[in-house]
């Protein structure tokens, strides 16, 4: 890796660690918290599974493996968030929350979200074969712009926040990136594209992917009388 990128991960390393330290100053072992350690726990763990996505590869079609492996980390991430900040309010995993019910409002949340990240990983997918990325760039750039599609409306508010969005990207880290470094090495060249293409691409396309999602999930949540 150049020298410059090394600079780069280095610093959003440090700038990450200084959130995740003010954070469990500041909250202790908070609901959400403890969701991001759980989080971070599973990006950890799923480096094993690098070895996996490789031979699930040599049998089906790459873009197929890719979307499905961030979806699956996709639902261990919502499934973390259920003690903390579920898809809805109504649907929050506590104490006093029976097995059955957990399980069931864990299926509601899941039912509304994995179309939507299907739709999103879609995206990140044709991102990726069209502009030449590598794991920095899917650590910070798309990691970025999925914590900002999905908090838009939080950081539109107060933009102050955005010092701490580390703490919110950590979750799309654990989406994506163990599926890309398994797998880019047997990505089709990406077409060269100039510098400024391809930094703000993930930054513009993946808040309005999420808008839309958003949108069709508030939609026919409403409609089906769910929330």
């Amino acid at each position: 890796m150049p020298l410059s990128r090394r600079l780069i991960a280095g610093a959003y390393i440090a700038w990450t660690l200084f959130v995740f330290a003010v954070t469990f100053l500041e909250n202790g072992l908070s609901a959400d918290n403890v969701t991001h350690l759980g989080i971070a726990a599973y990006l950890a763990l799923s480096v094993l599974a690098i070895p996996f996505l490789r031979r699930l590869a040599d049998r089906y079609p790459l873009h197929l493996v890719f979307v499905a492996a961030c979806c699956t980390s996709a639902a261990v991430v919502e499934t973390c968030y259920m003690i903390s900040t579920p898809l809805h309010p109504s649907l929050i995993v506590d104490r006093g929350t029976g097995l059955g019910d957990a399980l069931r409002n864990l299926g509601v949340d899941l039912a509304f979200t994995l179309p939507a990240y299907v739709l999103i990983f879609t995206v990140v997918w044709m991102l990726l074969r069209r502009i030449a990325y590598d794991a920095v760039d899917v650590a910070i750039l798309f990691a970025a712009g999925q914590a900002l599609g999905d908090g838009g409306a939080f950081f539109s508010t107060q933009p102050h926040m955005l010092l701490f969005l580390p703490y919110i990207m950590l979750n799309y880290q654990a989406m994506t990136l163990v599926p890309f470094i398994a797998l880019h090495d047997r990505f089709p060249p990406a077409p060269q594209r100039s510098a400024w293409i391809r930094v703000p691409a993930p930054i513009i396309v993946l808040p309005l992917v999420y808008f839309v999602a958003g949108a069709s999930i508030i939609v026919t949540g409403r409609a089906l009388g769910v929330f």
